[in-house]
């Protein structure tokens, strides 16, 4: 059936963007995902949209608003910027980092890493 298909293609996709974390690599495409785990573009999108409840660009941006979260815990010592840990997360440009932290966690970057220091 379409929806066992759906959830089997989502699943390699959720396995390779784990696994591979392309994410960090700011414009990987759906094309690229879809071609690394054996699938076509419309498929690959579907299957996200349906299974996982997402657009392939929020899917992204979450696995990138994790990392960005795990890098600035460990750089808490250090000097680097929110902006600058973002760009090792993988985000391109400023407005669609602030705005993907803020879809994802509900607030800024500084609110939330002062409000939540140690998780």
């Amino acid at each position: 059936s379409e929806a066992y298909v759906l959830r089997q293609i989502a699943d390699k996709a959720v396995a390779f963007i784990e696994e591979d974390q392309p994410y960090l690599q700011g414009s990987f495409t759906l094309a690229q995902l879809s071609e690394a785990i054996q699938s076509n573009p419309v498929l690959t999108s579907k299957a996200i949209n349906r299974v996982l409840g997402e657009t392939y660009t929020d899917l992204m941006n979450g696995y990138r608003v994790k990392h960005f979260l795990k890098l600035a815990r460990e750089e808490k010592k250090g000097n680097l910027t929110h902006w600058a840990i973002a760009q090792e997360a993988g985000f391109g440009n400023k407005v669609s980092f602030y705005k993907a932290f803020r879809k994802v966690m509900g607030t800024t970057p500084k609110l939330y890493l002062s409000q939540h220091p140690g998780e």
